[in-house]
């Protein structure tokens, strides 16, 4: 469960006799890479839901969206969201709204968000012979600092 630590919370007591343990995990993404790319692989992840023509009427919308103007945009993302909208949540016109169709394109959304991530940071408030301290863990090297904003 994620919550936020309570401001009159008393660490020390939490994690001493109550073993509360306190703990986060962040994807990372880079921010260098080019964004068309990214959604392209996220759009394939639903390779399995969607038939090739709507794969490739959403691939074309992120295009005209990277090219789109300010006011363009708003235009553009009703567009897609009413486009997405039918291919989640009927599988063809005609059909009842599918409800578990839309848990299922959520869950391959998050689950493609993840498998794209570059990495993962994770943190700990640990405790060390009476000091608190908090622990950053890499999953690779591609996203350790290198001194910078520590």
């Amino acid at each position: 469960m994620n919550t936020a630590i309570k401001e009159d919370e008393d660490i020390s007591y939490e994690i001493t006799v109550k073993n509360q343990r306190y703990q986060a995990s962040f994807c990372y993404f880079d921010t260098s890479r080019d964004p068309e790319v990214f959604m392209d692989a996220l759009i394939d992840k639903f390779s399995d839901m969607l038939t090739n023509e709507q794969l490739t009427e959403l691939k074309e919308a992120v295009k005209r969206a990277k090219k789109a103007s300010g006011e363009q945009i708003e235009t553009i993302q009703a567009e897609l969201t009413s486009m997405m909208q039918k291919m989640i949540l009927e599988q063809d016109g005609d059909a009842e709204p599918n409800p578990e169709r839309a848990l299922l394109f959520l869950t391959t959304l998050l689950d493609g968000m993840k498998s794209l991530a570059d990495g993962d940071v994770w943190f700990m408030i640990h405790e060390n012979y009476g000091r608190y301290n908090i622990g950053l863990y890499y999953d690779n090297l591609h996203n350790r600092p290198h001194g910078e904003d520590l």
